[in-house]
């Protein structure tokens, strides 16, 4: 979710959920605007910007898990937050992404939000200075 009120207090702005990945050998990522984060938005999307026989890892959200069920073929680890934060057993985690997260949220409230019409725009700026200008330089 992209607009959060703390402790429901505030004007309620709305909802805008993004979906989005990262490489991480080479930091490449992708962050896109949904509608919701059903699979039946949400597989399209994977099969547009993630190549096939890619591994992927992800928590246990209901939506992920028809990963497994793409006919292309990508390797699909889960990790349970509810019990850890690396899944002991195949070694996959979601830290990478979180932190992409964090990084891309970390304008959005330093500037008290985005306004909803500037969110794409603000989405590519953050993929470019992601793969372009390098993470050091995204420290905003």
């Amino acid at each position: 979710q992209w607009y959060q009120r703390k402790h429901n207090n505030g004007r309620d702005v709305g909802q805008q959920w993004v979906f989005g990945g990262i490489d991480r050998e080479t930091r490449d990522c992708f962050v896109l605007p949904v509608v919701d984060r059903s699979a039946l938005t949400l597989l399209p999307i994977i099969q547009n910007y993630i190549l096939t026989e890619t591994e992927i890892m992800s928590d246990l959200w209901s939506s992920y898990g028809v990963i497994e069920n793409i006919p292309e073929g990508y390797y699909y680890e889960t990790v349970n937050h509810s019990k850890n934060f690396v899944d002991p057993w195949t070694g996959a985690h979601t830290q990478n992404v979180e932190n992409m997260w964090m990084r891309a949220k970390r304008r959005n409230k330093k500037e008290c939000g985005t306004h909803g019409h500037l969110l794409d725009s603000y989405l590519l700026e953050f993929m470019w200075r992601q793969t372009k200008i390098g993470v050091e330089n995204l420290l905003m």
